[in-house]
């Protein structure tokens, strides 16, 4: 990551001293942080994945209190079952808990995959917005970074509130996709 940096510095420091001679606004710069935390898009697909991740929690939370229920009637029948029996029984309960674990597991990852997704979305829209303004004022390169991987910048050459009213008004809504029910 460092490196990516260091390469997007120099060359913005070697590219950008040749053009800044002839043009001021060559570079634009976005703020990353302003955009993920105040575009309603970003606001609203936090809400939605939250939403999401509660009902799953209920849901495991129902279940894993059955499963509670079950292991205490099994180790009711202990003494009343036959060892076969008792063993088939307790392999049929692990077999529970594990399909439990490996379906928490892959609808944690099914809804990481759904916010990547629409994450995607809004990065795609950003970037036609960055661009449709860079064309309009004539920009070679306009950067999405956080803050404070920017040393320095001119307030001129800071887009960020542009980008960010064009996207309220263009994307305030992204629909997470996929159903994890």
């Amino acid at each position: 990551m460092k490196l990516k940096i260091l390469y997007i510095v120099l060359f913005v420091t070697f590219y950008g001293f040749s053009s800044f001679a002839t043009d001021n606004k060559s570079i634009l710069f976005v703020n990353r942080d302003k955009i993920m935390t105040e575009a309603l898009v970003m606001k609203d697909i936090r809400s939605q994945i939250d939403a999401r991740r509660s009902d799953l929690q209920k849901e495991f939370s129902n279940r894993e209190e059955s499963l509670h229920k079950d292991e205490d009637e099994l180790a009711k029948q202990k003494s009343i079952l036959s060892s076969e029996a008792f063993n088939a029984k307790v392999s049929e309960f692990k077999k529970k808990v594990d399909d439990l674990q490996k379906d928490i597991t892959n609808k944690r990852s099914e809804l990481e995959n759904m916010y990547i997704s629409s994450i995607e979305q809004v990065h795609d829209k950003i970037k036609q917005i960055s661009e449709d303004i860079a064309k309009t004022s004539n920009t070679n390169i306009v950067l999405f970074l956080m803050d404070n991987q920017v040393l320095f910048y001119d307030s001129n050459i800071d887009i960020s509130n542009q980008v960010l009213s064009k996207l309220n008004k263009e994307l305030s809504r992204v629909d997470i996709k996929k159903s994890i029910h």
